[in-house]
Parts: structure tokens; sequence; C-alpha cells
């Protein structure tokens, strides 16, 4: 077991997300979600997205890379964003035009959960934990 001397005390600071179309991708979490951009830069292929907290998601446009690349397109992601109400938050961005893959359901730990999927088919999870 480490020590809390030994402990090196990361931080999650980026969690990348690879898209088919970066400006189609900007469009949906900046307007559909309501996510703000920070930086973005369609030549080199990339945009960061403020998540609060100091974490950022960089969103990588898969065309300069490699077919290895294309292949992290459209895939679950395992990244959960809490908010404090998850049917409102369903309801305001399904009108929106938001498609999710799985409305809200309580888990079986009490946590209402919902998933939702970006223009690339990347399937992000919406939590709310009571209590929040």
């Amino acid at each position: 077991m480490i020590s809390e001397k030994e402990n090196i005390g990361y931080k999650v600071d980026t969690l990348r997300i690879v898209v088919r179309d970066l400006n189609e991708a900007m469009a949906f979490y900046q307007q559909g979600i309501g996510i703000a951009v920070m930086s973005f830069d369609e030549e080199l292929g990339w945009a960061d997205l403020d998540m609060g907290e100091g974490i950022t998601t960089r969103h990588e446009w898969d065309y300069p890379f490699s077919g290895e690349f294309r292949t992290r397109v459209g895939r679950f992601l395992g990244i959960s964003l809490a908010v404090e109400d998850l049917q409102s938050t369903y309801e305001k961005l399904s009108a929106r035009g938001v498609i999710f893959v799985k409305v809200p359901q309580r888990h079986a730990s009490g946590t209402l959960v919902a998933h939702l999927q970006d223009p690339s088919g990347n399937v992000l999870t919406f939590i709310e934990r009571s209590g929040l």
C-alpha cells in the first residue's frame, strides 16, 4: 500500500474524444448540450471544451490520423456527466434534438442514468446521484 507521503496526487486533466466531423461535433457539444468551447483549431484538428473544475475534453478529428485512430470513433466513452435533475436535463436536450440511446432509468445503486449519442456515435452517460 502506498503511504500518503508517497502519493503523487494525480488529477484528471483531459479526456479525449475522437469525432468524424469537428465542426459538427462542436455545434452539438456547444449548442446541443451546452458545454463551452475553450479553444478550436480546425487546421490541427482539435477543440477543447471546458468541463469545469479544471477538466477539459479534447475532441480530435479522425481525418488526419491513421485507420487505427478511426476505430476510436462511435464507441461507449465511459465518461459520466453529473447533473442535478436528470429528467429535466433529458427533456431539455431531447427538445434540442439530442439523441438518447437510453432514457433516464434508476440503476441498482440508486443513481439515475441516461446515455446520449453525439453526431459521431460516441456514447456519453448523464447521471443524477441523490444528494448531488
